[in-house]
């Protein structure tokens, strides 16, 4: 099984989240458990859709990454925040990057996502655009979210 992205990408997304670690809630075991389970979730959708496991190809991997963490995301503030209303409910932070990674979710079903045509610019998806930038490593740009920006 592929894994996606990382904790260290997951937080990125949620920079008032903190560190995590045996006593947090979620711990870090559990973090490392929801990367697991996002990813093999991916990996079901990917072979469901054709596309060969495991993905090898860098922009491919870019986009998956990016996909990835904002399902742990979504997954790490809902941990945290259990509660229907704030960052954990319906329309906090947890829904916002729930609902991205379903609808990434639903374009990898639909077929909009081929391994073997990102070593080249390509789209995933209305919003999600990826190119290679000179070191061969994917830029992905979303209209909603920015990586890498710091706040």
């Amino acid at each position: 099984m592929s894994r996606y992205c990382t904790q260290t990408e997951a937080l990125a997304l949620t920079p008032t989240f903190g560190e995590l670690s045996s006593t947090t809630t979620p711990s870090e075991a559990q973090a490392d458990g929801y990367v697991a389970t996002v990813s093999q979730e991916m990996d079901l959708h990917l072979a469901a859709a054709g596309v060969d496991l495991p993905v090898s190809d860098g922009g491919a991997l870019g986009m998956l990454a990016s996909i990835a963490s904002y399902g742990v995301a979504a997954l790490l503030l809902k941990a945290r925040f259990p509660a229907a209303t704030g960052p954990g409910g319906d329309t906090g932070s947890a829904a916002f990057f729930e609902e991205k990674y379903q609808t990434a979710m639903q374009l990898i079903d639909g077929g909009a996502f081929s391994s073997t045509t990102t070593s080249e610019a390509s789209t995933f998806g209305e919003g999600f655009t990826t190119t290679l930038d000179d070191d061969g490593g994917a830029v992905t740009s979303d209209p909603t979210f920015r990586r890498l920006m710091e706040f």
